[in-house]
């Protein structure tokens, strides 16, 4: 009974954070963004912009033959 008790939890909770925009556990866009901006502001940091596969508009860069 604890068993299937568990097992249904643990799937509800999985049901849940497969749809991140609803349900219980529930995130705004704007923080999806928000990540991504400092993301990539610690890889500029890091690595430098030129290291970017792409560019401000997110097409991929031409590799310079």
């Amino acid at each position: 009974m604890v068993l299937t008790g568990l097992l249904t939890g643990v799937m509800l909770v999985i049901r849940d954070v497969e749809r991140p925009f609803s349900g219980v556990i529930q995130i705004r866009p704007s923080a999806i963004t928000a990540v991504e901006h400092d993301v990539t502001e610690d890889f500029i940091a890091a690595y430098g912009k030129n290291r970017l596969p792409c560019d401000e508009q997110g097409r991929p860069k031409r590799i310079a033959a």
